[in-house]
């Protein structure tokens, strides 16, 4: 079911899966600083409100540049309270471009939460790790 769309993003929620989908847009291009925290905030909202245990965020389409101030902006504000209200899997879909730049990288688990952090290509793979 769809919970918010706006030019940047669409965010829907599958209560069968408990997962909260956000797809970003190639609009994403003509976000600021301010309005993309504003879309994070409203999808954090929505999160909050439908209490998944899982989100897949697909940002195959979205063209904001993420600075360092905002990725430290984004763990502390966004993955911080997402964790709060019980989200247990965080899984982003990436180009396969980006996928293997990442490839590198472990899945993020901190000793004292069960929250993990995924990269996947595509969302089936997503959804198939959601579940194990």
């Amino acid at each position: 079911m769809q919970v918010y769309q706006s030019e940047f993003s669409t965010t829907t929620f599958d209560p069968e899966l408990s997962i909260i989908y956000s797809t970003w847009h190639p609009l994403s291009q003509k976000l600021t600083e301010e309005s993309f925290k504003k879309e994070m905030q409203i999808i954090l909202q929505h999160t909050e409100k439908v209490k998944p245990l899982n989100i897949i965020a697909n940002v195959t389409n979205f063209n904001f540049t993420v600075t360092q101030k905002i990725q430290n902006w984004i763990v502390k504000n966004f993955i911080g309270k997402a964790m709060e209200f019980g989200i247990q899997k965080y899984a982003i879909i990436v180009s396969e471009k980006l996928l293997a730049e990442v490839s590198e990288e472990r899945i993020e688990k901190d000793e004292d939460e069960s929250f993990l952090i995924q990269y996947f290509d595509n969302k089936e793979k997503a959804e198939q790790w959601m579940v194990e």
